[in-house]
């Protein structure tokens, strides 16, 4: 499948000590776990370049998710592509997730104020937390095709 066709990510991340983080008015205090932040690219060619950037520790900070990864305490364990119907999966996939695991309210969704977050937290063992969040999305009336890559 080409990347062209997956509508947005979640990212997998692992945070290995109490991170406190902070841009412009949003403050935020993470404990360790694992994170799922989710993210989108429409237009083909974006997702892919923004996972490439996500990986990248050196960067301008331009995004929230940025301040976690460059963070020598955040490690990325992997991510799953998306492929929906859905007209904004973004934003989809961050309401299904926000009913059902934690999260850091208004990090990465200050442009989407109806969000309540786009990262979330799972307090268990990564392949646990993989599988939570799997079954959550699996089912959704809006989702075409879901792939995992870890590192």
């Amino acid at each position: 499948m080409s990347t062209s066709n997956w509508s947005c990510y979640i990212l997998v991340l692992h945070v290995s000590s109490e991170l406190k983080i902070a841009s412009g008015k949003f403050v935020a205090t993470l404990r360790p776990g694992f994170y799922f932040y989710v993210g989108s690219g429409k237009k083909p060619g974006v997702l892919l370049a923004r996972l490439i950037r996500h990986m990248s520790k050196s960067k301008r900070i331009r995004w929230h998710i940025d301040l976690l990864t460059i963070n020598p305490h955040v490690e990325i364990k992997g991510f799953y592509l998306i492929n929906s119907s859905s007209t904004d999966c973004e934003s989809s996939i961050s309401q299904i997730l926000a009913g059902n695991l934690e999260f850091i309210k208004g990090f990465g969704s200050t442009d989407k104020p109806r969000d309540k977050s786009h990262l979330f937290i799972c307090d268990s063992i990564l392949e646990d937390c993989l599988q939570h969040v799997y079954s959550m999305i699996e089912n959704a009336p809006f989702i075409g095709e879901i792939v995992y890559a870890s590192f």
